[in-house]
């Protein structure tokens, strides 16, 4: 997100899931990152050659219909298929049920006090649907973001969300989702506003070499109405066209190239136009 727009930027990761058994219900799980910054100069002191980070830690007990997990732990809102919420926090979390789930965390997010709630159904479904609730608290809320500049009048963000998909076959599916924050009246209701229409062409499999995906999307992601997308070019505070496509070159080994072009809404850039192209190598081992 902090790339402007006309500059390149390359870098190398590399993401480890150690995981270790407990017993034939808990297991205790992390996630390692290892950075490297491949346009690093020497005279950019602020910027971070290589850097190694411990991003996940927790415990986890799977039961029949019930899954609890604690400590910084992964929160995905799958009820608007991902479109608020992609990331960790620390705190405790538990989904009840099978075909229909119901996801709730309580915790942190960086300092922040964050709840949510989620019911949705099963992924694998044909048709989906879904329903979440986010909640931000903070004394000096507005303080969560500089983008805002100091017009977001409230100490918390109340942000309810709602997604739809259908999948008509094997190759064609759609899936579309809202967001609102009522919070903060004084501040844009278009800045508390999110939504995202998507429609995709078959699928790619890391299981299946020569398979691919590609995809076609409109967003718009109010500052204020998604926390942590899980868009890697459509970032937080633009509306405009999404595109990309995936493709699987030999067995855990794929490619992906997207493409976003639109414009900045938040109130710091507004009207800016944007573009950015994002490619990734991916090999899991």
């Amino acid at each position: 997100g902090g790339i402007k727009d006309g500059t390149s930027f390359n870098d190398f990761k590399i993401e480890v899931y150690p995981r270790a058994e407990i017993n034939e219900h808990w297991s205790a799980n992390a996630k390692l990152e290892a950075y490297t910054n491949l346009n690093y100069k020497d005279d950019e002191p602020d910027e971070d050659e290589h850097e190694v980070s411990l991003e996940r830690i927790f415990a986890e007990g799977n039961y029949k219909n019930f899954l609890i997990q604690f400590g910084r732990v992964p929160v995905l809102s799958e009820n608007d298929f991902n479109m608020i919420m992609d990331s960790e926090a620390s705190g405790a979390q538990i989904v009840l049920g099978d075909k229909y789930q119901l996801k709730l965390f309580a915790g942190k997010l960086r300092g922040i006090t964050y709840n949510f709630a989620e019911f949705y159904n099963d992924r694998e479904e044909k048709f989906n649907f879904g329903f979440g609730f986010h909640r931000l608290e903070r004394e000096g809320y507005r303080d969560i973001s500089t983008d805002t500049n100091g017009f977001y009048d409230s100490s918390s963000a109340n942000i309810f969300s709602a997604g739809i998909g259908y999948r008509f076959d094997d190759n064609f599916a759609i899936k579309g989702s809202f967001a609102q924050n009522p919070s903060g009246k004084n501040y844009a209701s278009t800045q508390r506003r999110a939504y995202s229409a998507e429609i995709d062409y078959k699928d790619a499999d890391m299981e299946d070499p020569g398979s691919y995906k590609i995809f076609a999307a409109y967003r718009k992601l109010g500052h204020m109405a998604v926390i942590e997308p899980t868009y890697d070019i459509a970032i937080i505070g633009v509306q405009g066209l999404h595109v990309g496509g995936e493709y699987v070159f030999a067995k855990n080994f794929a490619g992906l190239l997207e493409y976003f072009i639109g414009e900045r809404v938040s109130p710091r850039y507004q009207g800016k136009h944007t573009n950015k192209i994002y490619a990734k190598l991916e090999w899991d081992f």
